[in-house]
């Protein structure tokens, strides 16, 4: 079984010959150049190696604060349980999301869902910087809203997330 075809091996012969013709400084300056070029690929390598794990690092970060901050509303919520929510009307609800989140600069898509006769508001919201729907979630439960359950995904590079309330 041949390795190397014909012509491949005539090229490395041609290559092997020219570099024996050379005198031994300019071999010395060839090495030389090839010790360069292999250590400045290895170091840029490297660079992008260490600029990816950093991000991913960033990322996790930033993923572990989100949970701990949910941990902590939701524990915040359990203690404070129904005292002192105000009920909002279906409608009342509507104008509330829709202005909270042109005040937050966020776009938001609202839908009307029954479940057990009991009518809530989806949201659903699409991005890559989920503290901005987390502060609104936060800012809609300051407002008397309930959040009744909250599912984020990822996919194709972004975050979506689907929260469901009720007044």
């Amino acid at each position: 079984m041949q390795l190397l075809s014909p012509s491949t091996k005539r090229l490395l012969q041609n290559g092997l010959d020219w570099y024996r013709g050379l005198k031994a400084r300019e071999r010395w300056m060839l090495l030389g150049l090839a010790v360069v070029l292999v250590f400045l690929g290895g170091q840029r390598v490297y660079q992008v190696y260490q600029a990816h794990k950093e991000e991913l690092v960033m990322r996790m970060e930033t993923a572990q604060n989100n949970l701990l901050w949910l941990e902590e509303s939701r524990l915040q919520l359990a203690r404070l349980g129904n005292q002192g929510v105000v009920e909002l009307s279906e409608q009342q609800l509507l104008d509330t999301l829709g202005k909270l989140a042109e005040e937050l600069g966020i776009t938001v898509e609202l839908s009307d869902v029954e479940v057990d006769k009991r009518p809530f508001v989806r949201v659903t919201w699409k991005g890559k910087n989920l503290s901005r729907f987390m502060h609104y979630l936060s800012a809609l439960t300051q407002r008397g809203a309930n959040v009744k359950s909250l599912q984020v995904t990822r996919g194709g590079g972004s975050l979506t997330a689907r929260a469901q309330l009720e007044g």
